[in-house]
């Protein structure tokens, strides 16, 4: 008779154990597939890059912005974003950007944008190449939190001379 309620009891015991192992497995599935990660506050790190220091007038301008994000969470997307290019002689070439980016994540170093600037200046058929010169590229977040400081890189355009 002990023998045998001693068997029960180990078979009671496997299912408490395999029941649990199934709550808990099921728990952990159900809270990673709904997890939504905290968003915060930033400021995040704003850095702006070009390919190389100086261009030939009339080349192309490639620019690649980064944001790291050195907060414990995510933060929120910005809602706008400014990129101005001055020149020394304070002409201001406006570039215009509607797609935000996702959430950046926490601690994380985010490509946030890449693109190209032809070195044109003016509006429709006015639109005309900038002169030679050293240009600073700004960029600026903003949105629903603060983002921090804008970030800037400078760079040359050189005369392009014809043979």
């Amino acid at each position: 008779m002990a023998a045998e309620l001693k068997k029960k009891f180990k078979r009671i015991y496997a299912i408490v154990i395999i029941v649990v192992l199934l709550v808990v497995a099921l728990s952990y599935a159900v809270y990673t597939l709904t997890y939504v990660a905290p968003t915060g506050p930033g400021p995040v790190e704003i850095e702006v890059v070009t390919d190389k220091p100086s261009y030939l007038q009339g080349e192309q301008v490639h620019f690649s912005i980064y944001v790291n994000n050195t907060q414990n969470w995510n933060v929120p997307k910005p809602s706008t974003v400014s990129f101005q290019i001055e020149n020394y002689s304070s002409q201001t070439v406006c570039i215009d950007y509607v797609n935000p980016p996702p959430t950046f994540a926490a601690h994380s170093r985010t490509l946030f944008f890449n693109d190209e600037w032809n070195q044109e200046t003016g509006t429709g058929i006015n639109r005309t190449l900038v002169q030679p010169d050293n240009y600073t590229l700004t960029v600026t977040l903003g949105g629903p939190v603060d983002y921090g400081a804008p970030a800037n890189c400078t760079f040359e355009i050189k005369p392009n001379v014809q043979p």
